[in-house]
């Protein structure tokens, strides 16, 4: 398995670093898609906020520019913009991330997914509020996308 972790990135890049940190035990490739104009033309540019010193994985940046103003479709293009780099770098499965999600032990529910023998997976989430502390005490009520297979046909948006 070579797996890409995908982030899509406007702003919120000063917690990039530490959710990067959060699965670089289990990733092989770090995909940062990122945008200086926002969906809905404003403009900001978060390169210069990303620390990447001493981080010890590759990391290949992209430049995503929208097309139309809104955001569900440039979303989805920019998100498989990562998934058709990803591929390009012989990447088997991926994982698409905000900035603002971590995981306690990604190594173990990466094995877990491996186990299972699935093609795509989920996973359920807590939401927390200002600091790393305050949370609620049970998972909420939805999940995010896990690892998925990635083939020539991947693409996000799909209904399947």
């Amino acid at each position: 398995m070579k797996l890409a972790a995908i982030y899509n990135v406007w702003d919120g890049e000063e917690f990039l670093r530490r959710s990067m940190d959060s699965v670089a035990p289990g990733v092989d490739l770090f995909i940062i898609v990122y945008q200086d104009v926002s969906n809905f033309n404003e403009h900001y540019d978060p390169l210069p906020n990303i620390n990447l010193k001493d981080f010890t994985k590759p990391v290949m940046l992209v430049k995503y520019t929208p097309t139309t103003w809104g955001g569900f479709n440039n979303e989805i293009a920019k998100r498989n913009l990562g998934i058709d780099k990803a591929y390009c770098e012989g990447c088997t499965h991926f994982l698409h991330m905000d900035t603002d999600e971590f995981y306690k032990d990604f190594v173990r529910a990466k094995e877990l997914y491996i186990q299972s023998g699935a093609d795509g997976s989920v996973c359920s989430l807590y939401t927390y509020f200002r600091w790393p502390t305050l949370r609620f005490e049970t998972p909420d009520g939805y999940f995010v996308p896990f690892i998925h297979k990635l083939t020539a046909g991947t693409h996000a948006g799909a209904k399947k």
